[in-house]
């Protein structure tokens, strides 16, 4: 059965969706994409997924150009097999649609880096889950090179791997200009950017982005590594891992927050900067003047500018119960309760722990951030910084301990 999680249908209700039946096969508003290969559809608008290939089967962009030019709602199904994209026109989705893979390992839809990015999103609502997007865009498309949001449009992905994308001014992975975004159990790694605003994910003012259990790894571009926010972001059960900037004058490997930032039980880990000695860069964290950036249960470690631990930079609310191993740069408001600095958090290697559907870095039994967190587990975040229920491998947090605690960061480590 393919993936399709109790928060993400929570998080979409939230957003006005949960209120869309999306059809079944059978319906005239499900499509089935029966082969891998690019090619329109031949009559658009007459309810047919029916493509120019001399066979006529349904492509993937043939089923969507029916969905689009259809009222009512969609099913897309793409199946086992791999979605190779020859055509130079992105995947344009204007309208309210389910596109649903199978797996991320089987249903693959694949950019073939020929210059332009694989999907841009244009108003609606869109549901995106179990597939992979791979090989967008390139150094001729400017933003977006897995995929671009704008129109207003609201993108939920559950269970989708974002990777190896490009673009050239930014948002290698991802860019939202105008809308909002949902990542659930997914992850957006080793994407580029040649320009300042970022290889992994950048949101552009008035944007959101709501994140849980999710990876943001490996990105790299001249400036920011893993997520560039101008808008509003909040991040929980999440890891922002191995993202790098590589300018010398200035940059920041993993967050560079200049809107609304909210994170709780987040691991911001071996994130890297080239920019040494720049007050406005940071290897993990940047918190610019003008931004709100909140932290509770966080471990912000092991970031560096290339000649030194670096790990967060800039104003930042404390919300109690953090590990941020250097904060010689980073002045910290708010809660001090809880609040571990100068140690090690010993953590391991990115990997699938305990069966999660994201790699995490696993906290050793000797880590400092073993039942260090609040006291209390409640949904989302409070004002009370409490841990979150679940964790990224979505095992039930625990409080234990002699002061009965969750553990730091975004996996519980038991």
């Amino acid at each position: 059965m393919p993936l399709f999680p109790k928060q993400f249908f929570a998080l979409a209700w939230a957003l006005g969706a949960a209120g869309c039946a999306f059809p079944r096969a059978g319906s005239p508003a499900f499509f089935e994409v029966t082969v891998g290969l690019d090619a329109a559809d031949d009559d658009i608008g007459d309810g047919r997924c029916r493509s120019t290939l001399p066979s006529g089967a349904c492509t993937l962009r043939a089923a969507l150009q029916e969905s689009n030019a259809r009222t009512d709602s969609n099913t897309v199904r793409l199946g086992r097999r791999t979605h190779r994209l020859t055509l130079p026109d992105r995947l344009a989705v204007t309208h309210r649609v389910r596109v649903m893979g199978a797996n991320t390992t089987e249903t693959v839809i694949d950019g073939m880096d020929r210059g332009a990015s694989v999907f841009v999103f244009d108003g609606g609502l869109a549901w995106v889950h179990d597939l992979t997007i791979t090989r967008g865009g390139g150094p001729s498309e400017p933003r977006g090179g897995g995929i671009s949001i704008r129109g207003g449009a609201t993108v939920s992905l559950a269970n989708v791997v974002i990777r190896d994308n490009e673009a050239f001014t930014g948002g290698g992975g991802i860019y939202v200009q105008n809308g909002s975004l949902i990542l659930i159990d997914s992850s957006v790694s080793e994407n580029r950017a040649t320009g300042a605003f970022c290889g992994g994910i950048w949101l552009e003012a008035g944007t959101t982005l709501t994140m849980d259990r999710s990876t943001i790894e490996g990105n790299t571009s001249n400036r920011c590594g893993g997520i560039y926010n101008f808008g509003r972001i909040t991040v929980t059960n999440s890891t922002i891992s191995g993202n790098s900037s590589d300018s010398d004058s200035r940059g920041t490997g993993g967050i560079i927050n200049i809107g609304t930032a909210r994170l709780n039980n987040v691991t911001i880990y071996r994130n890297t900067t080239n920019a040494i000695v720049d007050p406005e860069s940071s290897g993990g964290l940047l918190a610019t003047a003008a931004a709100t950036t909140s932290v509770s249960n966080t471990i912000i470690a092991g970031n560096s500018d290339g000649r030194a631990w670096r790990d967060c930079t800039g104003t930042v609310t404390s919300g109690g119960y953090n590990l941020i191993e250097n904060a010689a740069d980073c002045r910290l408001t708010g809660s001090a309760a809880g609040n571990i600095t100068d140690r090690d958090p010993q953590l391991s290697p990115l990997a699938l722990n305990f069966g999660g559907p994201t790699r995490s870095h696993l906290p050793a039994s000797t880590s400092p951030a073993i039942s260090a967190g609040h006291p209390q587990v409640g949904p989302g975040i409070t004002p009370a910084g409490r841990c979150e229920v679940r964790d990224q491998a979505r095992r039930i947090r625990q409080l234990t301990g002699d002061g009965r605690r969750c553990d730091i960061g975004s996996i519980e480590g038991r």
